[in-house]
């Protein structure tokens, strides 16, 4: 199956959409941290952006799926970036931050550069997600 990723054309392989179902589902880790500090708009936001993933990479063809997870995922960013920027209290924690927000955008530039690769790069900005995400819900 291919699909386009900003004009360039991948042929998905149905072990590589279970690679990116299974680091998708992985927010469960910042969902249960938001839960646990009774922080519920994150869990929501992060639970929506899991969802759409998900449910993107399940079959992942042009349409109706993919638009929704790439608004949501923007979306998503800028709700953690917001939060990075104006609620972190600074020093190493808001280091730590700067440098996961670098990281993704990184990832998804390195990802339409080197199409080759663009699934390492793609399991490696779902990581680094969840990595930065878990540390805004754990430092607010």
């Amino acid at each position: 199956m291919k699909i386009y990723n900003e004009h360039i054309v991948y042929d998905i392989a149905p072990y590589q959409s279970r690679i990116l179902i299974s680091t998708s589902s992985l927010v469960a880790i910042p969902i249960y941290f938001a839960y646990q500090r009774g922080l519920y708009f994150y869990m929501i936001t992060t639970f929506g952006t899991g969802f759409c993933s998900i449910l993107y990479w399940f079959h992942p063809i042009h349409g109706w799926r993919r638009n929704l997870d790439l608004f949501y995922a923007k979306y998503s960013f800028l709700v953690y970036l917001a939060s990075g920027l104006f609620l972190l209290p600074g020093g190493l924690i808001s280091l730590v931050f700067y440098v996961g927000a670098i990281s993704l955008i990184r990832c998804y530039f390195l990802s339409l550069s080197y199409p080759e690769k663009w699934l390492y790069y793609h399991i490696l900005f779902h990581l680094i997600s969840i990595a930065t995400k878990t540390h805004v819900i754990l430092s607010i």
